[in-house]
């Protein structure tokens, strides 16, 4: 009876996912700053942190996807991107900066990266700062106009805890029972 008790509390409920998805899009053109001939654009999408009532934060997983057209194919492009909670970069999540090279007009680029080791997920759980938690993106251009899509998804992966379930709650009870009940008659006798 113990043996069949062990087991059943052993079972672990489904891990938990918390999924956001962000789209940015514009078009840079470049402007003269002082004799230095460059333009950035940058955007700050909101998004929401682990969160610590789904369970132990086991994966983080980061997709995005970089697509546009460029005005002069030969021209480099800089773009920057991060999840960030405080100012500065030993505060953010995830930084990126990525330099798609001078080619076709049209270009289109995918990163993902994994965290998943406890070191690789502390700056997602422990915040030394907590401004609200954004996504940042940012592109340059230097001699001619680009226009940039992203699409970058965010995935909190959880394991939840292992919960028994009332029937096995019963069952332990009931085992617990007739265990005393034994004790107690080998005890009489």
């Amino acid at each position: 009876m113990l043996l069949l008790v062990a087991a059943t509390i052993a079972l672990p409920c489904a891990a938990a996912t918390q999924a956001q998805s962000f789209v940015s899009s514009w078009t840079v053109s470049p402007w003269n700053n002082e004799g230095q001939v460059a333009a950035m654009q940058w955007q700050y999408l909101p998004y929401s942190p682990w969160n610590q009532s789904l369970g132990t934060l086991q994966e983080v997983q980061v997709s995005t996807t970089l697509t546009g057209e460029r005005q002069l194919a030969s021209e480099a492009l800089h773009i920057r991107y991060a999840f960030f909670t405080g100012w500065t970069p030993s505060d953010y999540q995830l930084y990126r900066e990525v330099s798609v090279p001078g080619g076709d007009a049209a270009f289109n680029l995918t990163e993902s990266y994994t965290f998943s080791g406890t070191a690789e997920l502390l700056n997602w759980t422990e915040y030394l700062y907590f401004p609200p938690a954004n996504y940042y993106f940012e592109s340059r251009t230097v001699q001619a106009t680009h226009t940039v899509n992203a699409l970058t998804t965010l995935t909190f992966t959880y394991a939840a805890a292992a919960v028994p379930e009332p029937a096995t709650s019963l069952l332990v009870i009931a085992g617990l029972g007739l265990l005393m009940l034994r004790i107690r008659k080998h005890s009489e006798a």
